[in-house]
């Protein structure tokens, strides 16, 4: 439920509005509107891989919600491409 919260609405609410406020404040298109499609759905999986892997147990440590790393691969290179997408609109 946490993850859920936090995580899933959590961050689809902030890359949806960084996303619509940089293009109304900057007056401007999103930078590599296909990498912004990336964002959204790869974080989707992100929540989807995380729906499934914690319930089953499979997480990293002794912590009880730790993703296992290729998921925490993934959850980088989303919000790597999310800066290139925000700061690219910015420029």
């Amino acid at each position: 439920h946490t993850n859920a919260v936090i995580f899933a609405f959590g961050g689809c609410t902030l890359f949806a509005t960084s996303y619509h406020v940089v293009q109304r404040t900057g007056q401007t298109r999103l930078f590599l509107p296909k990498l912004a499609w990336f964002t959204f759905w790869g974080w989707q999986l992100v929540i989807l891989l995380a729906a499934i892997t914690l319930p089953l147990g499979y997480t990293t440590g002794k912590e009880y919600a730790e993703l296992e790393w290729p998921i925490d691969l993934l959850i980088a290179v989303v919000w790597v491409a999310y800066a290139v997408v925000f700061f690219g609109t910015v420029g």
